[in-house]
């Protein structure tokens, strides 16, 4: 059971078996020991990467599918983004500057809920100076004119947090929440001021510490991050999960036909540098004359809850689609929805070009949200139950949409 008290089960329990008799869960996690265990860190552009990719192809391929790779280009991570580091400093001037301008408080609130939107903005339009690739997979001898469902999850792993285990790197999980609140509370002493309300010295001075305090942690941690020597995740929930998934369904629906429905398999590649791969690929599907949905898989191995993404983004959100979501919500009754306010997935690249969008995550595993993006997320952390959880989400999902979307 889930904090909410709803059932974490699919409308069918009963494990879904490969044609070997292993079901998709153990399948899945057998390609998550591969991915992060032998080969590793996988960061766009590099040989990890790609040496994934291939292990992926050659699953695909040896199970009769067509493969193709499609260039894109990415822009590598910056040496340094100031952006989160400015904001801390403005939270340190606010919380000490609220008894001279009220005003230099009341924003607060409003700049830290732009953040996320200001820093997407940036990445976009970073220069794509690298190069990557995804990797497509399709049945031959498909219908072209069937309505198409993309599964998709990223190849690719992110950066490490710099910061040691324990305290420091759970302050850093907890950071955009700490100084929203802390922002907000000092608005709060803004408007009281405003109202010609006085307020004791030692208020202000609490207010000047508070702000000093979460701002200073805010502009520390960036610079920690930023300036270390990079590591990167092996990336086992993140997401070697996603994509041991999709390798599953492949081998599924190898076998078995979704019937008036024309399925295909994307890993894409420099999601974590910005959605790049997503991107290149929804820009490719924009004059496709069929109608084009996808549903990504990401961090679905760990926890004991199913979540899809209903929204990414906080000044400007987008919805995903509630078609998908439903057909999602049909196969796992018990899944709750998950608004991307600090961070978006592959799903906001789809939107964002207009087609229609789902995403799925699993929830509720302490260990791995601590290791997220840290080299502590190894495939130790995953769990079979929540792999196959997620495939039959997908299965029954398809089972829904080969009926509504003909």
């Amino acid at each position: 059971m889930d904090k909410g008290g709803k059932d974490f089960t699919p409308a069918s329990a009963q494990p879904i078996l490969l044609s070997d008799g292993v079901t998709l869960g153990e399948r899945a996690r057998a390609h998550v020991e591969v991915l992060a265990g032998e080969v590793g860190p996988r960061p766009a552009g590099s040989a990890g990467e790609a040496q994934g990719r291939e292990y992926a192809a050659r699953q695909l391929q040896d199970l009769g599918y067509e493969t193709r790779l499609q260039p894109i280009r990415f822009a590598p991570l910056p040496a340094f983004v100031p952006l989160y580091a400015l904001a801390g400093l403005a939270l340190v001037l606010g919380g000490w500057g609220i008894s001279l301008s009220p005003w230099l408080g009341i924003w607060l609130p409003l700049l830290f809920a732009a953040l996320p939107e200001i820093s997407r903005w940036e990445i976009r339009r970073r220069p794509l100076t690298q190069a990557g690739a995804n990797l497509y997979a399709e049945l031959p001898g498909q219908d072209t004119g069937l309505p198409r469902l993309v599964l998709c999850a990223h190849l690719d792993t992110g950066r490490a947090i710099a910061l040691p285990a324990g305290l420091p790197r759970r302050l850093y999980h907890r950071t955009l929440d700490i100084v929203q609140r802390t922002a907000i509370a000092i608005a709060a002493l803004g408007v009281v001021l405003l109202l010609g309300l006085p307020l004791p010295g030692w208020v202000l001075a609490a207010a000047g510490l508070a702000g000093s305090l979460a701002g200073g942690w805010l502009i520390a941690i960036e610079i920690v991050n930023q300036t270390a020597a990079p590591h990167y995740s092996p990336g086992a929930v993140d997401n070697a999960s996603g994509v041991g998934c999709v390798l599953a369904l492949a081998e599924h629906y190898a076998h078995h036909s979704p019937g008036r429905l024309r399925l295909g398999y994307l890993l894409t590649g420099a999601e974590e540098t910005g959605l790049h791969g997503a991107r290149a690929f929804a820009e490719s599907l924009a004059a496709s004359p069929v109608s084009v949905r996808v549903i990504c898989l990401d961090q679905v191995g760990a926890g004991d809850r199913l979540r899809y993404v209903s929204r990414d983004g906080t000044l400007f959100s987008q919805a995903t689609d509630e078609r998908l979501n439903q057909a999602i919500l049909s196969a796992i009754p018990g899944a709750s929805p998950l608004w991307h306010s600090d961070k978006s997935g592959d799903s906001a690249a789809f939107l964002r070009h207009g087609i229609p969008a789902a995403e799925i995550q699993a929830s509720g595993s302490a260990q791995a949200g601590r290791a997220y993006h840290t080299t502590a997320d190894l495939p130790g952390l995953v769990q079979e139950r929540t792999l196959s959880l997620a495939c039959q989400a997908i299965v029954g999902a398809v089972d829904v949409l080969k009926y509504e979307l003909n």
